[in-house]
């Protein structure tokens, strides 16, 4: 739909309407138009975690895959996994949730999933 060329009226509330003027619309860039893996997607400890926000889990489901074997491999051979895998039970899985919310934090989704991932 082109909303040039339309006539187009939005409602304000209550008895308050606006007529759109062709001149004054305008056009916010979406950030990503393509849908990604999702919330539901994500795995359970994920979901439910006790560290990751909704705004955490929204933005890992903004990623189109899963990290690659590869990804996680990779992710491995990094002093940051050695460090986190000396933790013990649940306390490690607290750990590797905050390190990923650290990363998604500073806008580094795809490692934020490799690291989920990794565990």
């Amino acid at each position: 739909i082109d909303p040039m060329k339309l006539d187009l009226i939005g409602r304000c509330g209550g008895g308050y309407y606006v007529h759109a003027e062709v001149n004054k619309l305008f056009e916010i860039i979406q950030p990503q138009s393509q849908v990604g893996i999702g919330v539901d997607a994500l795995n359970d400890s994920i979901r439910n975690s006790k560290v990751l926000t909704g705004n955490n889990l929204g933005k890992l489901a903004l990623n189109m895959t899963f990290p690659t074997e590869e990804e996680i491999n990779e992710f491995k051979t990094t002093e940051s996994y050695k460090y986190l895998m000396s933790f013990d039970g649940e306390e490690r899985q607290m750990q590797f949730h905050r390190a990923a919310q650290d990363l998604l934090n500073n806008n580094n989704i795809r490692l934020a999933i490799t690291v989920l991932y990794a565990l």
